[in-house]
């Protein structure tokens, strides 16, 4: 099961889904509110985790790997705490696991431009392409944004009041530590070697609490799977043997 992030949607995970499928069931959605979801924008990561348990318990004739990218790494962690029968292992694809708690000053110069442009000057788009910027940032001067074709601009674009909803959402602050330190089920941890700082940081602190979670690290940066889809789906399906 795949969980896309934040200001993305199921068309971002390119050609994954197909060569995933040669050797696995795969399930991709647009989360409620992105892509071509009819469900209304909703700032409550909870409510994506109850859409999430309830295409498992639907689609899933046994407990599935959940793959989370960015912000749906959120999602994926609520959901396998609260249903490990449901899940095998988890992948965790750089979740943004409380950033706004421990802010980097390039998140914080992020918000201040994004909420300029959406209060001040009234333009969602726009604000929902500075945050985005700011994520897929890969430093010295490279951004992933700048690869995208330019559908999937567009679709960044038409999602822009799903993405500022997440923003207010936070960035899973009620998964508190020892909830973190609790699970159950077996992790795998993906990061890219040009991932921004803010990233970096975060899945260090998931790794503090997770001391088994096996990390690996792909060239690229937060949108990485598009960069080497090839290495990506060998990561993923390997994830599918996690044992404890």
């Amino acid at each position: 099961m795949l969980v896309h992030g934040t200001g993305v949607n199921s068309a971002f995970w390119g050609d994954i889904p197909t060569d995933l499928s040669r050797s696995h069931r795969v399930v991709v959605y647009d989360r409620r509110g992105f892509g071509q979801s009819t469900g209304s924008v909703v700032r409550d990561y909870r409510v994506h985790t109850r859409d999430l348990l309830a295409l498992l318990e639907e689609y899933a004739a046994e407990p599935a790997t959940l793959v989370g990218w960015s912000a749906g790494g959120i999602v994926t962690l609520d959901a396998a705490l609260a249903r490990p029968e449901l899940v095998r292992s988890l992948v965790l694809y750089e979740p943004p696991w409380h950033a706004k708690r421990y802010p980097s000053p390039g998140l914080l110069t992020a918000m201040m431009r994004v909420q300029f442009r959406r209060r001040l000057l009234r333009d969602p788009v726009g604000a929902a392409r500075v945050f985005l910027r700011f994520v897929f940032n890969e430093g010295s001067h490279s951004n992933a944004m700048d690869r995208f074709s330019a559908g999937l601009r567009a679709e960044i674009d038409h999602d822009a009041q799903a993405a500022l909803a997440e923003i207010d959402a936070g960035t899973g602050e009620y998964l508190t530590a020892a909830a973190i330190r609790s699970l159950a089920v077996p992790v795998m941890g993906v990061t890219g070697e040009r991932t921004s700082p803010m990233l970096r940081s975060s899945m260090r602190r998931l790794a503090a609490h997770l001391p088994s979670m096996t990390i690996r690290k792909l060239g690229g940066g937060h949108a990485l799977h598009l960069d080497d889809p090839a290495g990506f789906t060998k990561t993923i399906a390997s994830a599918v043997q996690l044992h404890f």
